[in-house]
């Protein structure tokens, strides 16, 4: 264990793609870290610095992490304390043991396409990348044949709804954290929604909600002129997003109101500027029973409204409070209401901007996430010197 009164070393893993939105997470974690007494390093899967530290938290998609499981669960001696801090989604709550099952054939494949990767780079990168990409997603669609109609004889359409690579991911997760958990190597697991919490909790696995919090590098409201009526930054790639998307555009249209899409690659001052010019931002979930806790963070710290889709849960947010939440067929009716009317909108926003400044800030979640590590850890006086070094005292 730690001795008190040393530096901790924490490795912090992170994926490498989306560079972009990686690198931004790095800035934020260092940030974080600077007035604690951590040692901070980041990493990237197989990196061997990490079996060395006190803790490895890792931090993301849990499906980019191949090659630490292996070497974790095969040490002899002391290991690093290792965290899973999940930021992406899993299959709903209410079909557990289908998505379980179904999720270990989507480990085999993943393990054969990285075995190719691995010792057939050469060969593998010779296939132009269109095509592998397509079979990619023919193999996936392979290993899927008769997912629609196991999922229909458990009366859930959630899945159905979802392209074949969103499917992949939501189960290989699933199957990723069972094994993994299994093995024993991975001491503890933090999720940021309550649906992925529940998920875990139905197949027996126990996980702590530390939702995502603010951080400044998230955004800031640049107070430019709002001119932009309604926003939306994200892929539409995926296939009910883009359907969404286009039936909404049409329906604000047909007000009057036009939705501008920006579909990526719009990072840092750029998407703060769009933001905070945004007098709403939409929010289309791509897996519509869990909410995308850095992406709504992101619009209310540039002070644009979130109207979003129906999800199963928006905690930490209070619907009505912080966001507004309707179906797909009100959208444009809910969008509409409130650019007509400011002054709700301006409540809904000064709400939210003073509960992500005050109540849900990154600081507590790291806090409250490295806290079992020990008070000998000076955790608890981190959090305390951070919040009166900004003024949250």
């Amino acid at each position: 264990m730690t001795v008190i009164g040393r530096e901790i070393d924490l490795c912090i893993g992170l994926p490498k793609e989306p560079a972009r939105l990686y690198s931004e997470m790095a800035e934020m974690l260092i940030d974080e870290f600077g007035r604690s007494s951590f040692r901070v390093t980041i990493v990237h899967d197989g990196d061997r610095r990490a079996l060395s530290a006190d803790m490895l938290l890792l931090v993301g998609d849990c499906l980019v992490f191949q090659q630490y499981p292996e070497m974790l669960s095969s040490m002899n001696g002391p290991r690093p304390i290792t965290a899973l801090w999940l930021h992406d989604s899993l299959p709903p709550a209410t079909f557990n043991r289908r998505a379980t099952a179904i999720s270990s054939r989507l480990a085999l494949y993943d393990q054969s396409r990285l075995m190719l990767r691995s010792h057939m780079r050469g060969v593998v990168e010779a296939i132009p990348l269109p095509i592998r990409k397509k079979l990619g997603v023919g193999a996936c669609a392979v290993l899927l044949n008769g997912l629609d109609r196991e999922l229909g004889s458990i009366a859930h359409e959630r899945l159905k709804d979802l392209d074949v690579n969103s499917r992949y991911e939501v189960l290989g997760r699933s199957g990723w954290i069972e094994s993994n958990w299994a093995a024993g190597w991975l001491d503890q697991i933090y999720v940021g929604t309550v649906p992925r919490m529940s998920f875990l909790s139905g197949i027996g696995i126990p996980s702590k909600f530390i939702p995502i919090g603010y951080n400044r590098r998230m955004g800031e409201d640049l107070g430019v002129i709002r001119d932009v009526d309604v926003a939306f930054v994200g892929e539409i790639e995926y296939g009910r997003r883009g359907r969404i998307i286009e039936y909404i555009q049409h329906a604000l249209a047909s007000r009057g109101i036009r939705l501008t899409v920006i579909r990526g690659d719009c990072y840092g001052r750029a998407r703060d500027q769009l933001l905070s010019r945004a007098k709403i931002s939409l929010n289309i979930p791509r897996f519509p029973w869990d909410h995308p806790g850095i992406r709504l963070l992101m619009c209310m710290a540039c002070g644009s409204m979130v109207v979003s889709e129906e999800m199963d849960s928006v905690r930490p947010f209070v619907a009505g409070k912080h966001l507004v939440i309707a179906s797909v067929e009100r959208l444009a009716d809910t969008i509409a209401y409130y650019l007509k009317n400011e002054d709700e909108r301006l409540a809904v926003t000064t709400a939210a901007k003073e509960f992500i400044h005050r109540d849900l800030t990154m600081t507590d979640a790291l806090a409250e996430m490295l806290a079992p590590m020990g008070g000998a850890f000076g955790v608890s006086s981190w959090r305390d010197e951070a919040r009166v070094a900004v003024g949250e005292k």
